[in-house]
C-alpha cells in the first residue's frame, strides 16, 4: 500500500514540478538571473545532451557541470520508463536499475547546482522529492502473502 500511495503523490509532485520556479542564478540581477520554470529546466537538460561532445571539447574545464547538466536531464525519461515498466512485475531488475539511474540523475542534478552557481527553488524539490517517492517501492520490502495450505 506504501508504494502505490508513494507513487501517486509522487507523480503528482512531480508534474507540479514543471510548472513552478525551479532554479535561479546566484546573480541578482541581469540577463538570466530570474527564475526559470520547472520545464525549460527539463528542456534545456535534454537538449544539452546533443551537444555534449562540442560542448565538452569547447569548454574542457566545465566537464564536470556540463556531464552533470547531462545526467540530469536524463532523469525525466528514466521516470517515464520506470513508469513504463511498472505493471509488470517480471521487469523487477529493469525497475530497479532505472531507479537507481534515477538517484544517479538527482546527484548529478545537485553537482550541477554547485557548478554553476544556481539555487535551486520549489520547483526543484519538489520534482526531486516526487522523483524519489515514485522510486521509493523499490527499496520498501514487499510483503509476501503466505500460500494457504488448504
Amino acid at each position: 500500500m506504501f508504494s502505490r500511495v508513494a507513487r501517486v503523490v509522487g507523480v503528482v509532485l512531480f508534474v507540479i514540478a514543471f510548472f513552478l520556479p525551479a532554479v535561479r542564478s546566484q546573480e541578482t540581477s541581469g540577463p538570466g538571473s530570474g527564475p526559470e520554470q520547472g520545464y525549460v529546466c527539463a528542456m534545456v537538460s535534454i537538449a544539452v545532451t546533443g551537444g555534449i561532445f562540442k560542448a565538452i571539447g569547447a569548454q574542457a574545464k566545465d566537464a564536470l557541470g556540463i556531464f552533470s547538466l547531462i545526467l540530469s536531464g536524463w532523469l525525466n525519461p528514466l521516470i517515464l520508463a520506470y513508469l513504463a515498466f511498472l505493471p509488470w512485475p517480471k521487469f523487477l531488475i529493469t525497475r530497479r536499475v532505472l531507479a537507481g539511474g534515477v538517484v544517479v540523475c538527482l546527484v548529478a542534478t545537485w553537482v550541477f547546482f554547485a557548478q554553476s552557481q544556481m539555487v535551486p527553488l520549489i520547483g526543484h524539490y519538489l520534482w526531486a522529492a516526487g522523483a524519489l517517492l515514485i522510486v521509493a517501492g523499490e527499496v520498501v520490502p514487499q510483503r509476501v502473502n503466505p500460500v494457504d495450505p488448504h
